[in-house]
């Protein structure tokens, strides 16, 4: 899963970047994220730290 998941973000990257340099906003991104995190279920930060904070 981890190969696959660096693919995906070098993907994103590579396809967020030329989408930029070609004069789009890049806040449609994140919109174009959205769904698929509110579907994973994951869960939001808890403060400022993040995660980083959290122990269990």
């Amino acid at each position: 899963m981890a190969p696959l998941a660096g693919l995906s973000y070098d993907a994103y990257s590579l396809i967020g970047g030329k989408l930029i340099a070609r004069g789009h906003p890049s806040g449609a991104a994140a919109l174009l994220v959205l769904p698929v995190l509110l579907g994973s279920g994951a869960q939001r930060p808890a403060g400022l730290r993040g995660g980083a904070g959290r122990r269990g």
